[in-house]
C-alpha cells in the first residue's frame, strides 16, 4: 500500500516523475550488461581467457621401466582436447590425452609451469592459438616424458 501511495505521489509531482523515469531508463542497460557478463563462462577481464578452448594436441610420449619385463614406449599421437580454467586463479587445466590432464600455472606473459619439483612442467603459449610444454615424470625405476604441442581449433 505504501509503495502505491509513493508511486501516485511521484506521478503527481512532475519533477520526481521525470527523475525516476531517467534513472529507470539508465538502469536497464546497466543491469542487462551486468547479466551478460555474469552469464559468460569466459571472463573478459582474465588474462587466461584468450587461451581457453578446443585444441588439437600432438603428443610425443616416452615411458620406460627397469622392471624385468622392461616396458618401453616411444610413440607420437594426436588428440582433440581442451584447455579450461583451473581450480585457482592463476592455473589452467590442459586435457591433452584421454587419460592425462595437468593443472599448470600460467603467467601473464604465457609461461607454463607447475610447483612440482619431481614431475616438472615447462612450456609457453606462443600465441592465442598455439602452445607447447614438456612434462617429465618418474622415480623408483620408471619414468618418462611428454612433449606436447597444441593448436587451437
Amino acid at each position: 500500500m505504501q509503495l502505491f501511495l509513493y508511486l501516485s505521489w511521484c506521478f503527481t509531482n512532475n519533477y520526481r516523475y521525470k527523475e525516476m523515469k531517467r534513472l529507470g531508463l539508465l538502469s536497464v542497460p546497466i543491469v542487462f550488461c551486468l547479466l551478460l557478463i555474469a552469464q559468460c563462462k569466459k571472463n573478459p577481464f582474465d588474462y587466461r581467457t584468450k587461451y581457453l578452448g578446443d585444441y588439437t594436441f600432438t603428443v610425443h610420449k616416452i615411458l620406460w621401466s627397469m622392471s624385468p619385463l622392461g616396458t618401453n614406449i616411444d610413440t607420437t599421437y594426436f588428440y582433440d582436447g581442451k584447455i579450461e580454467y583451473g581450480t585457482i586463479k592463476s592455473t589452467m587445466l590442459i586435457h591433452f590425452s584421454e587419460n592425462n590432464t595437468v593443472e599448470v600455472i600460467v603467467s601473464k606473459d604465457g609461461l607454463i609451469s607447475n610447483d612440482n619439483d619431481y614431475d616438472p612442467i615447462t612450456g609457453k603459449f606462443e600465441s592465442k592459438t598455439s602452445m607447447n610444454f614438456s612434462y617429465h615424470l618418474g622415480g623408483l625405476g620408471s619414468g618418462g616424458s611428454y612433449g606436447v604441442s597444441g593448436t587451437k581449433k
